[in-house]
């Protein structure tokens, strides 16, 4: 509310001045036309001392400035003073409007009361390591940052989260949710393919709905072209939803272009979550469910963030535009001595981008380290430049990324990429690549204590595109144990330095830059629809009030110089 009050505020302080600007812009117009007016009646001689045309010539020859009468002279001083009034006036409006992003800081900084300090400062104290509890200045820094992600998502303490890094435990632990299940279980996933796993859970979840469970299910079109479609027509034969996600064919729901696709990884079998990067897929599976060929992380979440992670899932029917609806399900009970978790979301059709803001900011305000392991690493600039920011302050950074991945040209754009973060002065990073299986895992981990996992890529696709969970947690043991994870799968990863770099022949360098140029390129958003929702976010200020003004109320001198103020 204070920050809907404060905006409002700011609404009308802007309105008062473009109302004072139109009054000016009026007397300026009306005294110049008078001006024009009074000249040309000079002119012709009506207002001359002594009525001669000839005389009045003769006086204006002199070019004495004292012979013009004085009603003019006064009429020109206005006439000046108001343009100068305006001009003013104008200078001031670009820069209140330039200060624009600032407004939000001075906003947050006026909304934090004394409550919301206390109480984020206690869960600083209670979740972090003892170097930060001794230090008054990351504690500080960690309140901020807590309460500026406040907007982003919801927001619970007493969560347990439980860390798989291993496919066949992931999956028994989910299937025996499933099997345990008594009121809902909510599945959305983006690959479901045609293997044992799949089928495994195709036959849970039948085996869910003939007890009585309420079972939905959202798969992406694209994601899951191999699904059986035997075993979907089995579902939906037993009374389950299942959604198909921005399906392509003719008379299909089509919601987006092709391109627009649901990514995110969602189970939610009564009061249990699960969040990662881990489809229903074979490669996923270790010697009991499947072959091993890819690296997962995936969570466990018991607690009240549970009913948060259910709203993403609500979300992504609403995005599906089949009418297939769910209630909102209540919190479960807090987990004692439990974590501090956020849920966050990416969808850009709706302007939706909290995950992007969260991973940016914690990263830019990192002080000690950063645990990144990532799929398909081609950031964005914001997220790049994110990095960058850490590295030179310096910060320890350390990138996993996929050495035998399953996207042609995915390791080349990768390594063409870190060249450049190694070059960073005073650069502190360390870049390992797994060759044994495919980097699929997305966690980042920032001072040992705060983490994040889920479905988002550091790539153009997940930033500008799909549909992306994570689940922040505030919590140093948590953290560490994703550290831990990440440290180890770099024990047995390939170290990348310059010296590697140096040692690559002219033509793979060549090749590495070729496939980055695609990469980037295919991440635009120019050909393929998703352009209009991502445009750069344009203040409310600028949008209602500015454009506004420009094209119906400034004049045409004074608009010409100020559009290219705000483009």
């Amino acid at each position: 509310m204070p920050n809907i009050q404060r905006r409002e505020e700011l609404h009308r302080k802007l309105d008062r001045i473009l109302q004072d600007l139109e009054v000016l812009e009026a007397k300026i117009n009306q005294n110049g036309s008078s001006g024009s007016e009074r000249t040309t009646s000079s002119s012709n001689g009506i207002n001359a001392p002594n009525g001669s045309g000839s005389s009045s010539s003769s006086s204006s020859s002199s070019g004495t400035e004292e012979q013009k009468p004085t009603g003019e002279r006064t009429d020109r001083e206005e006439h000046t003073k108001n343009k100068e009034r305006a001009e003013k006036m104008h200078r001031i409006l670009e820069m209140f409007l330039s200060l624009g992003d600032a407004v939000e800081g001075k906003i947050e900084q006026k909304i934090f009361h004394k409550a919301d300090e206390e109480r984020l400062r206690r869960i600083v104290m209670e979740h972090s390591p003892q170097e930060i509890k001794n230090d008054p200045q990351e504690v500080e820094k960690w309140v901020r940052i807590l309460f500026k992600n406040l907007q982003y998502g919801k927001f619970s303490e007493g969560n347990r989260v439980t860390l798989f890094d291993e496919g066949d435990t992931a999956f028994e632990d989910m299937l025996r949710a499933i099997d345990h299940a008594k009121q809902r279980i909510w599945l959305e996933t983006y690959i479901m393919d045609n293997s044992h796993i799949a089928e495994l859970f195709v036959q849970k979840l039948v085996a869910a709905s003939n007890r009585g469970v309420d079972v939905c299910v959202i798969m992406d079109f694209f994601g899951s072209l191999n699904t059986n479609a035997k075993w979907v027509a089995e579902l939906r034969k037993n009374n389950i939803d299942v959604v198909l996600f921005n399906p392509s064919y003719p008379g299909g729901n089509a919601v987006g272009p092709f391109t627009f696709r649901d990514h995110r990884k969602i189970l939610i079998a009564d009061d249990i979550g699960y969040c990662g990067s881990m489809n229903v897929a074979e490669e996923v599976g270790g010697p009991l469910h499947g072959t091993g060929k890819y690296y997962d992380v995936h969570a466990k979440l018991e607690g009240p963030a549970v009913a948060d992670l259910a709203e993403v899932f609500r979300d992504s029917l609403k995005e599906s535009y089949t009418g297939v609806t769910r209630p909102p399900i209540p919190p479960p009970p807090k987990v004692p001595g439990g974590s501090y978790v956020q849920i966050l979301e990416s969808n850009v059709r709706q302007g939706v981008r909290s995950a992007q803001k969260v991973i940016e900011s914690s990263v830019k305000k990192a002080s000690h380290s950063v645990h990144l392991t990532t799929a398909y690493f081609c950031p964005p600039g914001f997220l790049r430049r994110a990095l960058e920011t850490a590295a030179e302050k310096p910060v320890r950074i350390s990138l996993l990324l996929s050495g035998k991945s399953d996207i042609p040209g995915d390791i080349a754009t990768s390594t063409h990429l870190v060249e450049r973060f190694l070059r960073l002065r005073g650069s502190q990073m360390e870049v390992r690549f797994l060759e044994t299986k495919h980097m699929h895992a997305k966690h980042l981990v920032v001072d040992k204590v705060f983490a994040s996992l889920g479905s988002y890529n550091w790539d153009r696709f997940s930033s500008r595109r799909n549909l992306e969970v994570i689940m922040t947690v505030f919590d140093h043991r948590v953290a560490k144990q994703l550290a831990d994870m990440h440290t180890q799968t770099c024990q047995r990863s390939r170290e990348f330095t310059l010296q590697d770099w140096n040692k690559i022949p002219f033509y793979e360098r060549w090749y590495n830059h070729m496939a980055y140029l695609m990469t980037k390129f295919m991440g635009k958003n120019a050909l393929d629809g998703m352009g209009r929702y991502n445009q750069k976010e344009k203040s409310a200020i600028r949008r209602t009030l500015v454009y506004n003004y420009l094209e119906k109320h400034a004049a045409e001198n004074l608009a010409t110089c100020m559009m290219w103020g705000f483009q």
